[in-house]
């Protein structure tokens, strides 16, 4: 877009501003019926806000009945994560999830909570996905045949309620995901600037072949590098690798987790405020450690040399596939390459158990470049509210910032050449 074309599409806002109503608080609170256009004659359905925890939780059941309709299905679509992922973030955003349904039946949900950020000198009110640090995947949830209806009722609730938001962000989107392919161009379709931007990769390592198989295939260097780290851990002491899973006793699940905080803590993140000794993320590891033991879902890995856990991970094993959430290990021993030494053997564990994937997670890490050359692209939405803050937002972004590359870009070829030129 030109610096033209976004003059004047942030003139047609202000100028529309003046003459619009304020977005009826009822629609912010309450059922409100949309009618949602699109082919043929579809039937009516009504948006819902749910702002409190109350509400949210009271969902669980319908939730997880569209999580597992919601295609590609996800651990991380599954009520127990967001409600893990509230744990942490309930200090920090107000919930504003929005409900799509069709008479009494949900049929969407947008799990989204309100934060207050800082950007570009301006405070703004944000719309973002509930997720965490650990997130790998996120999205709307709707079943297929639904997708195209929810993302019009959510879009068209988004630009009802546009004066009380100035931005939205939507991230950790798959590549099929319905944020990105549906909601997205509906937002758009309503005069709303969104725009789908590449986020990163998910790099994933498939576990369908045999251990000996895939390890041959790896490099002659990483083969070398393991050998010398096992060496040095065999010089230390007898070294042991755990697997604690959810059919494990309450008292070891407890020991485990203990074990894996405290590495945590003692890892190079404590600079990062995301160690799980800290407040937020010890919540969220705590209740996501509960709700996944009493679904199945948990493993944890360990580590210990000489008796003393020194290397954790922290997964999720849901349908086929494996979710490598937190690796850790203790930064008074770098020496030892602990992490990297429990990486290798919990891999080799994970063959043979009739399992699909083992993901790593986003980041193009060097550990993971060395271990798997497979990634899946990760998208976000970005999408900019007819407020003030909302439309400087979308003039710095597009306008103000690219003119700035531009002229860098002129005054580096000028001075290139002018150097050239010079005695």
């Amino acid at each position: 877009m030109s610096d033209v074309q976004v003059g004047g599409w942030l003139a047609g806002l202000l100028s529309k501003r003046a003459g619009e109503p304020r977005a009826a608080v009822s629609r912010l609170s309450a059922p409100a019926p949309l009618q949602v256009t699109g082919a043929g004659d579809p039937e009516p359905v009504r948006v819902a806000w749910v702002r409190h925890a109350a509400g949210f939780h009271a969902l669980r059941e319908e939730w997880n009945r569209l999580a597992t309709q919601t295609l590609p299905t996800f651990v991380f679509l599954m009520h127990e994560w967001f409600d893990a992922a509230w744990e942490w973030q309930k200090a920090h955003g107000s919930l504003r999830m929005l409900c799509v349904y069709r008479g009494e039946a949900l049929i969407g949900l947008c799990p989204m909570v309100r934060y207050r950020r800082r950007r570009a000198g301006l405070r703004l009110r944000t719309l973002e996905f509930l997720t965490v640090p650990d997130t790998q995947w996120c999205d709307l949830l709707a079943a297929p045949e639904d997708r195209d209806v929810v993302a019009q009722a959510v879009a068209e609730a988004l630009h009802a309620a546009r004066r009380h938001w100035d931005l939205i962000v939507l991230g950790y989107l798959h590549e099929d995901s319905a944020a990105k392919s549906a909601l997205a161009p509906a937002l758009a379709s309503r005069g709303l600037r969104a725009i789908v931007q590449r986020q990163g990769d998910n790099p994933f390592i498939a576990l369908t072949t045999g251990w000996r198989e895939f390890y041959a295939g790896r490099s002659r260097r990483l083969k070398k590098s393991n050998n010398l780290v096992a060496n040095r851990l065999k010089d230390r002491g007898i070294t042991d690798v755990v697997h604690v899973r959810s059919d494990a006793p309450q008292a070891r699940v407890e020991e485990a987790l203990a074990a894996l905080i405290d590495i945590s803590s003692r890892s190079w993140k404590h600079t990062t405020g995301t160690t799980l000794d800290r407040l937020g993320p010890g919540a969220f590891i705590r209740r996501l450690t509960q709700l996944a033991r009493a679904r199945g879902w948990l493993s944890i890995w360990l580590c210990h040399v000489d008796g003393k856990p020194l290397a954790g991970e922290y997964q999720l094993m849901f349908d086929g596939q494996v979710h490598a959430l937190r690796a850790d290990f203790d930064d008074s021993v770098p020496d030892l390459s602990v992490g990297s030494y429990l990486n290798w053997k919990l891999l080799e564990g994970l063959f043979g158990q009739s399992l699909s994937r083992y993901v790593m997670g986003p980041g193009r890490n060097a550990y993971k470049r060395r271990w798997t050359e497979n990634a899946e692209p990760v998208y976000r939405v970005t999408a900019y509210g007819a407020t003030v803050a909302g439309m400087f937002l979308a003039l710095v972004d597009f306008a103000l910032r690219p003119a700035a590359r531009q002229l860098r870009a002129r005054m580096r070829a000028f001075s290139g050449a002018s150097g050239e030129v010079s005695p």
